[in-house]
Parts: C-alpha cells; structure tokens; sequence
C-alpha cells in the first residue's frame, strides 16, 4: 500500500473479487475487463485434526478477540487487510472451496507437481 500511495508504483487493478475499502478507486480485475482472473488472498489459523472441541472453541474465542481489537483491527487495515472473521466451519468450506477451484485451474492446464 505504501508504494501505491506514494506515486512510486502504479496499481492497475485489484485481484480481490471485490473492491477492497484502501482501495475503493482502483478497479477490480473483472472491472478492468479481465473478467475470471480473480485471486484472493486468505489468512487463517487451524489447528491440527483431533484438537479437541472446547480447546478449538477457546483459540478461536481469542483469535476474534484479537481480531476484533480496534488497535489490531485499525493496524492490520493500514496494511492493507480487509479484516473479516469467520468461524473455523465457515472458515474451512471457504478453504475447502478454494482448493478444488484452484485444483481445477491446474488440472485443466495440465499443471501437475514437480
């Protein structure tokens, strides 16, 4: 972001499937006429298969806290970030979705590990 603000590199459109608020004037992909060539990014925290139900439930009791802090909040967006918060159901079908969207990508163009 700061290289953008500053006039030293020109962004030309955003990858995110919508316009995120730092950059409300710049266009989407789709906008710009690249419709199909969206590419969001996502942060998360998981935890290991087996975590036991309440502990899962605890961490992820703290990790809203901390997400929804207005110093982390006001901090991470500065840096870009749309801070949205999902819970870890909700947060492994996105994962789950955007694994066989980007397995299909590859496997339609052949693409297979090394």
């Amino acid at each position: 972001m700061p290289h953008v603000e500053s006039g030293q590199v020109k962004a030309l459109a955003q990858t995110a499937t919508a316009r995120v608020r730092q950059l409300a004037n710049m266009p989407t992909m789709a906008e710009a006429g690249c419709a199909g060539c969206e590419f969001d990014v996502y942060n998360g925290i998981v935890v290991p298969a087996g975590v036991p139900e309440q502990l899962a439930g605890r961490i992820e009791a703290a990790i809203k806290s901390i997400a929804t802090d207005t110093k982390v909040r006001q901090r991470l967006e500065a840096d870009g970030f749309a801070v949205v918060t999902l819970p870890g159901t909700e947060f492994a079908a996105l994962l789950s979705r955007e694994v066989a969207k980007w397995q299909k990508v590859a496997a339609d163009r052949g693409i297979t590990p090394p």
